[in-house]
């Protein structure tokens, strides 16, 4: 049976602040309080291998206010309420995790109306004449017909 690199007061340290803090805040608390140089990879595994999981991102009460309030707010919009309301650092893109990861559905219809014009209306996109084919002119691999030609590898193409 392979030894752990973890004296047990790590583990019961790491045990008892691993629902307090993320796993790097929780490396460099292991590594002040223990004078050790453990990598974040090494905590993350110790956590994995023993069922050790973090607390919620999300308390349940900010969760139940997004619930309750998801329905005409874009993850945007809601980081903002979120933030507001309980005095929170969120981000948008925590907030659209979570809008993803728990199903989250509001009544924004983001798809095109009938009648709406295309975001590109009116916006002209040629390529510059410079790259355009020009008429006559060989490209640069062209070879007559019948013309055999000695490769690299040996072999005769034509």
């Amino acid at each position: 049976m392979r030894q752990s690199i973890f004296p047990p007061e790590v583990r019961a340290f790491i045990a008892q602040h691993v629902q307090d803090m993320p796993t790097k805040a929780l490396t460099a608390c292991v590594n002040d309080r223990f004078a050790s140089t453990y990598t974040v990879r090494q905590i993350t595994d110790y956590k994995s291998i023993n069922g050790l999981k973090a607390a919620p991102l999300f308390a349940p009460e900010v969760e139940a206010y997004i619930a309750e309030h998801s329905y005409l707010a874009s993850h945007d919009f809601m980081t903002v309420l979120v933030n507001d309301y309980f005095g929170t650092a969120y981000t948008p893109a925590q907030m659209r995790s979570y809008y993803r990861n728990h199903h989250v559905r509001n009544c924004i219809d983001a798809r095109f109306q009938k009648g709406q014009p295309a975001f590109n209306k009116g916006v002209y996109s040629r390529r510059s004449p410079a790259t355009e084919f020009k008429p006559g002119q060989l490209s640069y691999n062209y070879l007559p017909v019948g013309t055999e030609k000695l490769r690299s590898d040996g072999y005769i193409y034509g």
